[in-house]
């Protein structure tokens, strides 16, 4: 696959378990490079169409990657955190289940863009 940086070939990684160690990999490389406040914004928080995909789906699997995030976010631990987007991205649960979910990212990233 080709780089994952590029929002495009991140998009075709979602609901594919296969790509679970590259995203893991990739994640702990953006963090690394971006920083974690930067990371999040970018893929998870971000309003692009990829972050409003992922963020509804870290309510997927009993909660294991907002877990994950909320927990590498505590404990300033990268690995965890690259962990939980990963468990995200991979989550095969549509967000069109979670609608709720759905608005709160969008309302999660214009506060963000405003407080920042």
């Amino acid at each position: 696959m080709a780089s994952l940086s590029d929002l495009e070939n991140l998009k075709k990684t979602v609901a594919k378990e296969e790509y679970y160690q590259d995203l893991i990999i990739f994640f702990e490389r953006e963090i690394k490079r971006l920083g974690v406040d930067e990371t999040l914004q970018k893929y998870l928080l971000g309003d692009n169409e990829f972050a409003r995909d992922i963020y509804p789906r870290l309510y997927h699997g009993y909660v294991h990657s907002i877990m994950h995030v909320g927990l590498g976010l505590e404990f300033d631990q990268p690995s965890i955190l690259a962990e939980g987007l990963a468990e995200a991205v991979v989550s095969l649960i549509s967000p069109i289940y979670f609608p709720i979910a759905s608005e709160l990212s969008s309302s999660v990233s214009n506060f963000l863009s405003i407080s920042c």
